[in-house]
């Protein structure tokens, strides 16, 4: 497949997915209801465009409740679009249904990376159409704006071919880019280590023709690719970053990702007069999934409700996420025979027990403003969960493949679907959680195309 063809394709899914959630967001945009998360990131933005700064709108204190790059973002998109509307949720939704579709762009781009052109046409087309990608853009929450931040980390860091070697340029441009995806959701520092990994695992290995043959060699071997790549006995070595490169290489990521977080946890110690390096929510989510009582579900448990309260300023808040958190931490010692089924019920509820429409609730302010008629509502649920239930099942068994191939550009994809699963399992079970995931195992399903990819596709690895 020509570039030019490749870039046709995953231009039209791109167009057809921008044009799906427009349509979407525009049915569906209105004020939330309650004081559910996307209420409380409209009332964030706007006072941050208002030019009041991230604060508490219901007392006027500084707050740093939330990771802050959520209301960020939409505040400073409600700020734009205020020559033209003051309809936040419209505006916030428009411009997540552009992230939206800009992703299946970047997931394209990285399924071509790995496993040639029609995985990553492939790839581009389910991100577009994926349903619940497509109800999350009607929604006030993180998740679309996090995934175009971290299918775009991905794009930058298998840019080019590792076997070429890595720039430190690429190594800073994408902890950037990790690092706004860590200011949206903290737990994506976990990727860090995979991606040193990663490089690591890249520096060591030689690969025999086809990936028929693996083997390691000193670093300073002096290894040359052999002139017939497709000659049975041919060796394609690809060469090794050095070791002192790959540390080079970890700490410009690493700066790149703290260059994100410093200023935030400065401003911090400026407006609130406390360490919060990121944000003081961990307490609470760490308190519902563990505290007496909890199911490893979301739920209020009494020994949650603390003395200090959000609304009294930053003081109390800093408190209030440290009581909760050693709460939590006091309830799963009281119960540690209890946690390996509550980490069961965290993956079930997550994963299983809701399918994948959690924003069709969502939008609905989760069920306590429903607008949509419920034969509708059963309508969108029901082609949301056959969806994700086969992209669950092809993703999984692309993950194994890729596994098996063992190239560390893989072993990059899985590991950050792997990381991106797990951690959250930490907290407590939310079907929402699963959202980041969906992408990356969209990505790995399609890269089982590789075997009907057409000769010299562009991949990191070569041949598959």
């Amino acid at each position: 497949m020509t570039n030019r063809r490749f870039w046709t394709l995953v231009g039209a899914a791109t167009t057809v997915g921008l044009v799906l959630r427009i349509v979407w967001v525009v049915w569906v945009a209105r004020e939330p209801a309650s004081l559910y998360d996307p209420a409380r990131y409209l009332g964030y933005a706007r006072a941050i465009s208002s030019g009041k700064g991230y604060i508490e709108p219901l007392s006027g204190h500084p707050t740093s409740y939330y990771p802050p790059g959520y209301p960020w973002f939409l505040g400073i998109v409600a700020w734009l679009a205020k020559p033209f509307t003051h309809d936040i949720p419209l505006a916030g939704g428009l411009a997540q249904a552009v992230l939206g579709a800009a992703t299946a762009a970047l997931g394209g781009q990285v399924a071509r990376r790995l496993a040639g052109a029609w995985a990553g046409v492939a790839a581009a087309v389910a991100l577009a159409l994926y349903p619940n990608l497509i109800f999350h853009t009607g929604a006030l929450l993180g998740e679309t704006l996090y995934d175009f931040l971290f299918l775009a980390f991905l794009a930058i860091v298998l840019g080019a071919r590792w076997s070429d070697g890595i720039s430190p340029w690429r190594a800073l441009a994408g902890g950037l880019v990790l690092g706004l995806a860590v200011m949206v959701r903290p737990i994506s520092l976990a990727i860090v280590p995979i991606v040193i990994l990663a490089w690591w695992w890249q520096q060591r290995t030689v690969v025999r023709d086809r990936g028929a043959e693996r083997a390691f060699v000193p670093d300073s071997a002096d290894l040359a690719v052999a002139d017939d790549a497709e000659a049975p006995s041919a060796v394609r070595v690809e060469h090794g970053t050095r070791p002192l490169r790959v540390g080079l290489l970890s700490l410009v990521l690493v700066a790149g990702v703290v260059a994100c977080i410093v200023p935030w946890t400065v401003r911090n110690e400026i407006r609130m007069h406390h360490f919060v390096l990121i944000s003081t929510n961990t307490g609470d989510n760490f308190c519902i999934g563990h505290a007496e009582g909890a199911t490893g579900a979301f739920g209020l448990r009494k020994d949650c409700l603390v003395e200090y309260n959000l609304l009294d300023g930053p003081d109390s808040e800093v408190k209030a996420d440290s009581a909760k958190l050693h709460a939590g931490i006091d309830g799963m010692k009281s119960n540690l025979g209890h946690e390996p089924w509550m980490t069961w019920n965290r993956f079930y509820v997550t994963w299983i027990r809701d399918g994948d429409h959690d924003a069709v609730n969502a939008v609905q302010a989760y069920r306590t403003d429903r607008w949509i008629a419920i034969p509708t509502e059963a309508r969108l649920y029901r082609i949301a969960d056959v969806a994700y239930w086969f992209v669950a099942l092809v993703g999984v068994a692309g993950l194994v493949n890729l596994v098996r191939r063992r190239r560390p550009e893989d072993l990059l994809l899985v590991g950050s679907a792997v990381m991106t699963a797990v951690v959250p399992l930490a907290f407590f079970g939310d079907s929402r959680f699963k959202v980041p995931v969906i992408p990356l195992l969209i990505v790995a399903a399609a890269t089982l195309l590789a075997r009907f990819d057409d000769r010299g596709a562009d991949r990191v690895g070569g041949p598959a």
